[in-house]
């Protein structure tokens, strides 16, 4: 009986860990950890403020189709936006950061919505300062 009531707690533990790191604190737990390595090796991503864009495309009749190419045309007037505002090295959607999609509407237009941190694709070494 003993042996039973010791062993509840540990499995009890261990399941409770496993919803922290799964949910949101796990997102913590994981940018924290990211922030030493940072400091470690000292590089870093330089991003920037969110740059949003919402496109309008006649609805076609698959809407899978017509999702994905509003999505296209999104992506691609995001990467417009950025270059004109923070130029070339930011203008990478694939590097960009806390990226949000949505689609509304349906048959008649659709509306695509693409938001994201633009982000140098290129790591930056910190420069360190000797006084």
């Amino acid at each position: 009986m003993l042996n039973s009531l010791n062993s509840n707690p540990v499995i009890f533990a261990n399941s409770y860990l496993k919803t922290v790191t799964t949910g949101f604190l796990g997102l913590v737990v994981l940018c924290t950890a990211n922030l030493a390595s940072a400091q470690a090796h000292p590089k870093y991503t330089v991003c920037k403020k969110r740059v949003g864009v919402t496109v309008s495309l006649p609805g076609r009749s698959p809407f899978l189709v017509s999702r994905y190419l509003a999505r296209q045309k999104a992506v691609s007037e995001w990467r417009k936006k950025t270059r004109n505002r923070y130029g070339n090295a930011y203008a990478r959607w694939r590097f960009a950061r806390a990226k949000f999609n949505d689609a509304e509407g349906g048959i008649g237009t659709i509306y695509y919505t693409v938001s994201a941190n633009p982000c140098r694709s290129d790591t930056v070494k910190i420069a360190h300062h000797h006084h």
